[in-house]
């Protein structure tokens, strides 16, 4: 294989792993936002039992 085949192998593997991270990352900030929804809906219902 020459260098130019090397280059493109390069960027076609930071490229897919590029995607993969930002999947994470957009799994992890999913993840957050449904937490932070549960704790809210949980502190709603608590507070409905109070009264």
């Amino acid at each position: 294989m020459d260098q130019t085949q090397f280059v493109f192998l390069f960027w076609a593997y930071f490229v897919a792993w590029m995607g993969v991270l930002l999947y994470v990352g957009s799994l992890v900030m999913r993840e957050r936002k449904l937490r932070r929804q549960l704790d809210s809906l949980q502190a709603q219902l608590k507070d409905g039992e109070d009264a």
